[in-house]
């Protein structure tokens, strides 16, 4: 039975072994009919989670088709709207428009909505350098 320690065990390889071979067994996962869709939401964010930190260039959206996927089997994954916004404040627009500012407020705001909540440190450090850099990037958008 697939769990999720199966999941956070490939990323335990990430940069360790090949994208490709990460994504593969993250694929495997999601194609197990006897995965919970929880399960298969947090492979299908494991594969953004490849793209957008490791290999943005594999995918011309930089991971978030799967992040969008992983919140259709989970829309409590938390990881995916951190992953998304993530997305948008790392590959902005004009080069990359992948994400809309108005989309990106609204998982961040769920984001704060669910931060008192979220006990993993890691997740609420991302959290709030995710509302930093908004505030940096409206600044500059005033200022110019």
């Amino acid at each position: 039975m697939i769990d999720e320690n199966d999941v956070y065990g490939i990323y335990d390889k990430f940069g360790i072994k090949d994208t490709n071979s990460v994504i593969e067994e993250f694929n495997k996962i999601i194609k197990d009919d006897s995965v919970s869709s929880v399960i298969k939401s947090k492979a299908y964010c494991g594969i953004g989670d490849v793209i957008a930190f490791l290999e943005p260039e594999l995918h011309d959206d930089c991971g978030y088709e799967y992040y969008k996927k992983a919140l259709e089997y989970d829309e409590d994954n938390l990881d995916a709207r951190v992953g998304i916004c993530v997305i948008f404040d790392q590959y902005p627009a004009p080069k990359y428009n992948v994400i809309t500012e108005e989309e990106y407020l609204e998982h961040l705001q769920i984001l704060i909505n669910k931060f008192d909540k979220i006990t993993d440190e890691n997740k609420r450090s991302n959290i709030i350098q995710l509302m930093k850099n908004l505030v940096e990037y409206r600044l500059k958008m005033i200022s110019q």
